[in-house]
């Protein structure tokens, strides 16, 4: 599969993904957005699954290049399959589901008992579908960035979280961010793999 179709069909997958998570976001009240920025589909924030699409086109191809670099250094990953993807994906959409459940506890131990579950599920799918060193580093590299661009969004006021726990944001955020990078990531992989069959 060329590269530009395999970078379209994952920035498309990114986008498709963050606007249903969107709206499943603000449909909870977790994500909150300045006034009048939802008030019809054409103020929606369309820089959320613009970024998010960007994000992912390059974490799809930056996972398989990685991968090469680390099969240099005699290091392997196991093969998935196109049902491993859908799996992984499905895990992801579960995961970003769940971290909306969160929003109605008000105890801070339970909120961290909470993100840290979330994130050892993220970890559980990156060792059920990836467990390569690569996959491993892409996601935490991934994780600490996007929180971070999260933080800075929340700070100059384009974003907020309705029940910020930690540092204005939510402390499953990068857990989310993870299981994200190896969902997508899969996904990029498979696509690079099947570019290696067809040529």
């Amino acid at each position: 599969m060329h590269l530009l179709l395999r970078t379209l069909i994952v920035f498309f997958v990114g986008v498709l993904l963050s606007l249903a998570l969107l709206l499943l976001q603000i449909e909870r009240n977790v994500a909150l957005f300045p006034p009048g920025v939802l008030s019809d589909l054409s103020s929606m924030p369309w820089w959320v699954p613009i970024s998010c699409g960007i994000g992912a086109a390059t974490i799809g191809l930056s996972l398989p290049k990685l991968d090469e670099w680390f099969l240099k250094h005699n290091y392997h990953h196991d093969q998935v399959e196109w049902v491993g993807v859908l799996r992984c994906v499905g895990i992801f959409v579960g995961i970003t589901y769940a971290s909306t459940l969160a929003y109605n506890s008000e105890i801070q131990i339970e909120v961290a008992k909470f993100s840290v579950s979330l994130s050892l599920m993220a970890i559980g799918q990156w060792w059920l579908f990836d467990r390569s060193l690569s996959g491993f580093v892409l996601g935490v590299v991934v994780s600490f960035t996007a929180t971070a661009i999260t933080q800075i969004i929340v700070h100059y006021g384009m974003f907020r979280f309705s029940k910020p726990d930690f540092l204005s944001i939510r402390s499953w955020l990068p857990g989310v961010f993870f299981s994200g990078t190896i969902a997508i990531g899969s996904l990029g992989r498979q696509l690079a793999q099947t570019n290696d069959a067809v040529y």
